[in-house]
């Protein structure tokens, strides 16, 4: 349920767009830009923290991205279908950021630390599971209706409604099974303010150097989730792989799939085992290592079926090492009563990265070619690696 909002606007949107003929330049910029909810949630993370209770931010947020489903089904086919999309994918992206903070806050108060860091694997490969169900099964749907005649507007519109429904399972299945806890309660202090959450976040110890971390950690990665697709789709005469949406659909769905679900639980599981202090450089390594495999595909351009190789370990490093990163926010989150609120705010913190990546994805695409841009990652990844250095490590022994 997290996942498929925050898919469709931050991914599934670039190959839709690209579809309909927007240009790249274009397509990176605005997708970057639907991206600031989610870093802008931090503001409003405290707000959830206040009032109502999580379950219920939960369900309204579903609600309200249902919704934005529906509508966008609908404005896809308006001749205004551009500034239209977009209006609704801003709608859609701040409900989904909403919703991390609600569901995120409602996972702190559910488990111990000990549990926190047991399930973060099965979390992330929920996660990711749910994400390439977006960029796998449904841009595949997208190819083949294409492929059997359909238009590109009515196939990407019957995707859409596929989404809702989907969707609107997972909404129906929350409000009978999401957990009601008698600790999820809005937090009460004695102003009402939401000033001290930010205070107690930002008074922890090494606070600047937790920050480094949270937003270059994963710069590099965000760099390439929004620029491989549209490398994979260009053609092979503008740098690109030239490969068809089933093409890409069929890759991240398999391929992808099975490596970010395997990489996420294998992390959680040698996070749990050996400790995150222990577990971060091996977590950081993988993650980042895949990279070096689009610099080969867009040096050499090889066949097709090695994007299968090249997607299963791009998504496998990913879940692996984003575990390290979910586990070290808990940690970050857990200073005081206000868990989240700091969770959203070191969440929020870390999509400003990925705006931030976004942006310069979009400029270094445009001036460079595919074989320059995925050069740059390579070395963008490397201030997030040092900051493994100077970030306080306490391990989390306790069942609280």
């Amino acid at each position: 349920m997290q996942a498929i909002p925050a898919t469709l606007v931050r991914e599934v949107v670039t190959l839709l767009y690209k579809d309909l003929g927007i240009p790249n330049a274009r397509i990176a910029l605005w997708v970057s830009l639907l991206g600031l909810p989610w870093m802008l949630k931090l503001f409003w993370g405290p707000v959830v923290d206040l009032t109502l209770t999580r379950r219920r931010w939960v369900l309204a947020a579903q609600a309200v991205i249902i919704a934005a489903l529906a509508g966008l089904a609908v404005g896809l086919r308006l001749p205004a279908f551009f500034p239209i999309s977009l209006a609704i994918l801003f709608l859609m992206a701040v409900a989904s950021a909403t919703h991390d903070i609600a569901l995120d806050g409602l996972y702190l108060l559910a488990l111990t630390k000990r549990e926190q860091a047991g399930f973060v694997g099965v979390q992330s490969a929920c996660f990711r599971a749910g994400r390439l169900l977006c960029t796998g099964g449904l841009v595949f749907l997208a190819g083949i209706l294409q492929q059997t005649g359909v238009s590109i507007v009515s196939s990407w519109t019957i995707v859409v409604a596929v989404l809702a429904g989907l969707y609107g399972g997972g909404s129906l299945y929350a409000r009978f099974f999401l957990p009601r806890l008698d600790a999820d309660v809005p937090v009460v202090t004695p102003c009402d303010s939401v000033w001290p959450a930010f205070a107690t976040f930002v008074r922890q110890p090494r606070f600047g150097a937790v920050l480094a971390f949270i937003l270059f950690y994963r710069f590099g990665e965000a760099m390439v989730t929004l620029v491989s697709p549209l490398f994979m789709r260009d053609a092979r005469a503008a740098g690109g792989m030239g490969l068809t949406i089933a093409e890409i659909g069929v890759i991240n769905g398999v391929a992808g799939i099975v490596g970010i679900i395997l990489g996420g639980i294998a992390g959680g599981t040698i996070i749990s085992r050996f400790g995150l202090r222990r577990s971060f450089w091996p977590l950081v390594v993988c993650m980042h290592a895949p990279n070096l495999l689009y610099v080969w595909a867009a040096y050499t351009h090889p066949p097709t079926w090695t994007m299968y190789g090249v997607a299963f370990m791009d998504q496998f490093g990913y879940g692996f090492g984003f575990a390290g990163y979910s586990v070290y926010l808990m940690y970050v989150a857990q200073h005081g009563q206000y868990r989240t609120s700091h969770f959203a705010i070191a969440t929020g913190l870390g999509s400003l990265c990925i705006a931030l990546a976004g942006i310069l994805s979009s400029i270094l695409q445009s001036l460079v070619s595919y074989r320059g841009f995925f050069v740059a990652v390579c070395i963008c990844t490397i201030p997030g690696m040092l900051t493994l250095l100077i970030i306080p490590h306490k391990e989390t022994t306790d069942d609280q």
